[in-house]
């Protein structure tokens, strides 16, 4: 295997991992958490907000990038290099922008809430929940795009059908 298609196959596992971290959190935490009182509510999202930055979630949340970039530069072809290119500038912007501009505040807010009162908790919650949900969604699509353009590019790699090619003749 040469050395673009590996950093292409790490940038495919990568941004698959971002892509399906998002989705799950999308269509399971968020409804899960949507049906729960507003104490339970915030104490889950400080929970998951404060125990979500590990190693393994740093590895391929911030990982993707660099190599979406790398493959990018090392891939062959024009419109495989344009559409990784693109695919960078997106996870770029939506996945890691979104997160750190509006996502990673409004989590480090909801952190600083710890009045317990019904009212403190409803008022954090308020604040808190729909915004964050509509710019997870965002990041979520992102995330999936790209997923999808890395996939497509790494399965029409050119290396990739000539070597099936020459698999199918032998």
């Amino acid at each position: 295997m040469t050395f673009p298609r590996i950093v292409a196959v790490l940038a495919t596992l990568a941004t698959g991992l971002a892509a399906g971290f998002f989705v799950t959190y999308t269509i399971s935490v968020t409804r899960g958490l949507a049906v729960v009182d507003d104490a339970t509510y915030v104490q889950a999202m400080q929970s998951i907000n404060a125990t979500v930055r590990t190693g393994w979630f740093a590895a391929f949340f911030f990982g993707s990038a660099p190599l979406l970039a790398l493959a990018a530069v090392t891939v062959s072809g024009v419109a495989a290099r344009v559409a990784l290119a693109v695919a960078t500038a997106i996870y770029a912007v939506g996945v890691l922008g979104v997160t750190f501009l509006v996502n990673v505040p409004l989590n480090d807010e909801l952190a600083e809430r710890t009045d317990p009162s019904s009212a403190a908790l409803v008022e954090a919650r308020a604040a808190f929940e729909d915004p964050w949900n509509e710019w997870n969604l965002l990041r979520t699509l992102a995330a999936l795009t790209v997923f999808a353009v890395v996939v497509v590019v790494v399965a029409t790699f050119p290396e990739a059908r000539s070597h099936r090619r020459t698999a199918d003749r032998g």
